[in-house]
């Protein structure tokens, strides 16, 4: 039972304006506000308030980096602020709500399709500590590392004056993989510790996250994801128990659950339509799962919000 019809709307790339802070690169490459100077990141009202009037899911990988002021940021169903000497990154499958940005804020916001944040290597096993799923990125930063942000934006900057062509679109990949060394060397120990695990494990863990990302809404067997990787479905749960200390089947049912409370959320959709969107075979069949991992039925979850 698949649905096509889903109410939260997807936020692609192609959707974001062309802006005179911004480098908008047709390789997929989006840079806008800068390290140094007084800019900000952008105006309250721009790039994406015009989409937020209800939750977006990101089609692409988002990466604020802020070096003073603060910009908060809601998505799946949290709120993160993001403080002077930090970073956030949005994987793609990340649902935004909303986001606002203090006055005299110096940041930066850059985005990147789904094939750059997988250039940069977003969900591997750098990340792998932190991500443990859709979850957000937070990053310490260095004043000399906010220093080098500064000078890669300047560098993406002077590529816009290259021919638009083949060449111009290997100098944003390679970018981006310039970008994507730094924020390895911004994680904090705690998650630099993914590193000194198998290698092997973290990459069948880093696998199976996108293709729950993928797959979440319709299969939630844990040996459908196994055969993917040509594995059994018992190394697979043990290689996802060592690199995120967690269920491979709880990870599965995190997901449903947070989309179901996304969906919940929207007005006018009935439980029948989030049981059919979340391929359960009927609305009781799912409101006994949504209640046994939220100890909530979703008409209390419905009338709490």
């Amino acid at each position: 039972m698949n649905s096509t019809n889903n109410p939260i709307n997807p936020l692609h790339f192609f959707m974001l304006p062309e802006r005179s802070d911004g480098v908008l690169y047709e390789g997929g490459l989006a840079v806008y506000g800068t390290l140094t100077g007084k800019e900000n990141v952008i105006d309250d009202d721009k790039p994406f308030s015009q989409y937020l009037q209800k939750p977006m899911r990101l089609m692409m990988g988002l990466i604020f980096i802020c070096r003073s002021g603060r910009l908060t940021v809601r998505c799946n169903l949290q709120e993160h602020i993001v403080q002077a000497g930090e970073a956030l990154i949005l994987l793609p499958g990340t649902t935004i709500e909303s986001l606002q940005v203090a006055r005299s804020t110096q940041a930066c916001l850059i985005a990147g399709t789904k094939d750059i944040a997988s250039d940069m290597r977003l969900i591997q096993t750098s990340f792998i500590d932190s991500v443990d799923f859709v979850r957000p990125v937070r990053l310490c930063i260095t004043p000399e590392q906010l220093d080098f942000f500064a000078q890669w934006i300047e560098l993406v900057r002077s590529c816009a004056t290259m021919p638009v062509g083949e060449e111009r679109r290997e100098a944003v990949s390679a970018c981006a993989r310039i970008l994507s060394c730094q924020l390895r060397l911004c994680s904090s120990p705690e998650v630099r510790k993914g590193k000194e695990r198998s290698p092997r494990r973290n990459e069948i863990y880093a696998q199976f996250i996108r293709d729950v990302l993928q797959f979440f809404r319709t299969e939630r067997n844990l040996t459908f994801y196994a055969d993917r990787q040509f594995i059994t479905p018992k190394y697979l749960g043990a290689s996802v128990t060592q690199a995120s200390g967690r269920r491979a089947y709880d990870i599965i049912c995190d997901q449903v659950i947070l989309e179901a409370k996304m969906l919940l959320r929207q007005p006018g959709i009935t439980v029948q339509q989030v049981s059919y969107q979340l391929n359960f075979p009927n609305h009781s069949f799912f409101s006994k799962f949504f209640k046994a991992h939220t100890q909530l039925t979703p008409q209390q979850f419905i009338a709490g919000e």
